[in-house]
């Protein structure tokens, strides 16, 4: 039973002094990074200073990140390690859970009373998994789930105690936590590194950092070991009414068609989330998407999303999709300081986005991913051709630098609905073979919209670094680097602004090449003092006003690559150039001519970058460094010193 939540930092004194004594009572902390677990000893157990959150003289985290506290009965935690203990009810480290009967507690039933039961025994329950391996594979007493069919078919596997429910997808059966006749969602927390050699019922032994957790699908007896294969099993299903934490654990060598790790669906009206936190995704793969997660939408009766924070995505592979296969419109969906490296998609891109998904990326690194494929773009992230689904990608305070495509791009998308809004990113070194290869490709009238963003020498000596087919705004941004035919290619653009922005080659290739069809095609306007290189004739409209300069050279030795910041420094000083106000970039971001960015701009309000006053008036922006700049001058470009 939970005794007190708070989501009020403040209170967390006042709440810990008023506290009566408990017996046997737990604190679970919960902040933006992550969630720990702690004894609740009255002397010692917390404390703010300075803004910092201690517990039990254990530092944690700014008070100012903390989402809720919460103090727990001994009753609520379980305890696991590999193979059970003593009973093996989970009740202490001295009867623990093995891998058998956790998978057996939580597998969703097939009665609709057991299920009942089910829910209430452990919602809320919190299971502490040691330091070990825990393998989930064939050999447990199964019932199959098969999801296509609604049935359940007994499996003849030996080695368990009690009966484990596994839903069948596809041919690849899954741990499910599906509680469809559940009366109100069932929250489980699954937390990893505690000291095996833990006593009682003691947390004080969770240290992630030195006792590591790994939940892996390897084939004992079958495949390649220490990689995944077809031979592996798979992690678990996410259904109905279903809400999982999962912290500080390493999943590793599952394997699916589709979300080898986790299958997301939920039901329309009974919602399922999953938070993972903390935790490393290792090899990993599927057949057809998601080598971490699938976010369904089966017969488009799901309701589900997802959040990772400060992850690892490592050493995975798969097609359409190789880390996730985003399918459902009805999720908004999250990665917060997560790193996603060696990883390699043989078509489709890291993520694949295909039926109108919400997806946020947040503080994360992209680099050293590979993709691997011929007619199929987007490394990072992939949108197909549609011109119904509307995908929209959010990308926040990102780093996207060695990364490998022999296709065309890095972000692919085709359609007049899809969307990439991208703020305080960093764009370097990013690498194509294709002829063609561009950074972005957005086709089919979608919108891209950056601000304070740096690219810098991404395919050199090949393509445009920003194509070709869209609308939007490129505002406060540097772009610079060595390219083959132009910065911006411009093909069939409904509207694109280039504001208070630098587009310069060092090869001395035009900024902006116009390719379109005919003059109508290609629209392009250069506006708040942005600072140009030359551009092509071509068929095409270019508008640029009285205070851009085109058809600037490159001038050695201006601007310095700070790659630790991600930011092309300079000294703000052009020849011939007047830096804006803020007054006059409040008025040329309010023009509808071309493209109406009003929603872009309330999107970097709620970021913090753009402070305004009750008049809607700029009253701050911040450079891509989180500095604010000067109002009666605003620096071209994303760095103000």
């Amino acid at each position: 039973m939970k005794y007190f939540n708070t989501i009020a930092a403040v209170s967390f004194c006042v709440l810990a002094s008023g506290l009566t004594a408990q017996a046997e009572l737990k604190m679970r902390v919960e902040t933006k990074s992550g969630i720990s677990h702690h004894e609740a000893v009255m002397t010692t157990w917390g404390s703010i200073e300075n803004g910092l959150l201690s517990v039990n003289d254990r530092p944690l985290a700014p008070a100012k990140d903390i989402s809720m506290i919460s103090f727990v009965e001994d009753s609520e935690y379980l305890f696991v390690k590999p193979e059970k203990a003593g009973t093996g009810d989970g009740s202490s480290w001295e009867n623990a859970m093995g891998i058998v009967e956790f998978c057996a507690t939580v597998s969703a039933k097939q009665d609709v009373d057991a299920q009942l039961e089910q829910a209430k025994a452990v919602d809320g329950k919190i299971f502490c998994f040691s330091g070990g391996d825990f393998p989930i594979n064939a050999n447990v007493n199964a019932y199959r789930y098969d999801i296509d069919n609604a049935t359940y078919v007994k499996l003849d596997f030996a080695n368990a105690d009690s009966p484990v429910h596994v839903n069948t997808k596809d041919g690849f059966s899954y741990l499910p936590l599906n509680f469809e006749d559940a009366e109100t969602a069932v929250h489980i927390t699954v937390a990893g590194g505690f000291d095996p050699a833990s006593t009682g019922t003691s947390v004080a032994g969770y240290s992630p950092e030195q006792f590591t957790t790994v939940i892996t699908g390897d084939n004992p007896s079958e495949g390649t070991q220490g990689s995944a294969d077809n031979k592996d099993t798979c992690g678990f299903y996410i259904g109905a009414n279903a809400c999982l934490d999962i912290s500080d654990i390493t999943f590793t060598c599952f394997y699916a068609k589709k979300g080898s790790t986790f299958y997301l669906h939920g039901l329309t009206g009974k919602h399922a989330d999953l938070n993972v936190y903390n935790s490393v995704f290792t090899k990993l793969g599927a057949s057809d998407g998601g080598g971490v997660l699938i976010h369904s939408n089966l017969d488009s009766n799901d309701d589900a999303a997802f959040r990772c924070v400060g992850c690892t995505f490592e050493e995975i592979s798969a097609e359409w999709g190789a880390i996730m296969k985003l399918n459902s419109p009805r999720g908004m969906n999250y990665l917060i300081n997560c790193e996603i490296t060696n990883n390699t998609s043989t078509n489709g891109g890291l993520f694949r986005m295909e039926n109108g998904d919400h997806f946020f990326t947040i503080g994360c690194s992209f680099h050293n991913n590979e993709m691997k494929a011929n007619g199929n773009h987007g490394c990072i992230v992939s949108m197909p051709w549609s011109s119904e689904a509307a995908n929209e990608y959010y990308a926040d305070a990102c780093r996207y630098f060695d990364n490998h495509t022999n296709t065309r791009c890095m972000f692919f998308a085709s359609g007049p609905k899809q969307k990439w809004w991208f703020n305080d990113c960093y764009f370097n070194d990013n690498t194509a073979d294709d002829w063609w290869s561009t950074l972005f490709s957005m086709e089919g009238g979608g919108e891209m919209c950056l601000n304070n963003c740096t690219v810098i020498d991404n395919n050199p000596e090949r393509c445009a670094v920003l194509a070709k087919d869209c609308r939007g705004i490129i505002l406060n941004s540097t772009v610079l680097g060595n390219i083959r035919e132009g910065i911006f290619q411009v093909r069939h653009c409904p509207g694109v602004k280039v504001v208070n922005s630098i587009l310069l080659s060092e090869n001395g290739k035009p900024a902006l090449f116009m390719n379109g069809d005919n003059e109508a095609d290609a629209n392009i306007r250069l506006m708040g003092n942005s600072i140009v290189g030359p551009k092509t004739d071509g068929n095409g409209t270019c508008v640029c006003d009285e205070n851009s300069l085109i058809a600037q050279s490159w001038v050695d030795g201006k601007f310095t690559v700070n790659k630790e910041a991600g930011l092309a420094e300079w000294d703000g000083s052009w020849a011939g150039h007047t830096n804006v106000t803020l007054d006059e970039l409040s008025a040329l971001l309010a023009d509808t001519e071309g493209y109406d960015a009003s929603a872009f701009v309330d999107w970097l309000k709620e970021l913090g970058t753009i402070k305004v006053g009750d008049d809607n008036r700029i009253e701050q922006m911040n450079d891509a460094a989180g500095s604010p700049r000067d109002p009666a001058s605003v620096w071209a470009g994303a760095y103000q010193k």
